[in-house]
């Protein structure tokens, strides 16, 4: 089963030791944050200091590929924006909360596979272009 997965060009999830390896992943991930890899709708809100602003939907299906795990959906219940987050283990990690100035109620709507994040053809892009920038610089 190993050799059959790097035939299909497929690599093992990194196992998760602590919630720190994720944090620090996600540091790094923010790094690669811009205005042109943010989402269409957040980028008059994007700034350098606010990095994570429309990345969201990105950050938490490269920590998923990474970790393994769930991506959950859900808006935020103020402003109706749609905003994603991860679970691993049994335990939900928001890792781009920071990008909200004030507290934010989220309403968990669903978990989506990859499969489904990628039906969006501008989604894809964005994904492509900052997955390319990350693995470029590891």
């Amino acid at each position: 089963m190993k050799g059959e997965n790097k035939k299909l060009g497929k690599k093992e999830l990194k196992k998760l030791e602590t919630i720190e390896e994720a944090k620090e992943y996600s540091a790094k991930l923010k790094e690669f944050c811009s205005r042109r890899t943010c989402d269409p709708k957040y980028k008059a809100n994007w700034t350098d200091e606010n990095a994570f602003c429309g990345h969201s939907e990105i950050i938490a299906l490269l920590i998923q590929e990474r970790f393994g795990g769930q991506v959950c959906m859900g808006h935020v219940e103020e402003t109706g924006e749609t905003h994603y987050w991860n679970e691993i283990d049994g335990k939900e990690y928001d890792f781009t909360k920071e990008q909200f100035t004030t507290p934010v109620h989220i309403t968990f709507e669903s978990n989506l596979t990859k499969e489904d994040m990628l039906k969006s053809k501008e989604f894809q892009i964005r994904y492509i272009n900052f997955r390319s920038l990350v693995h470029k610089f590891q």
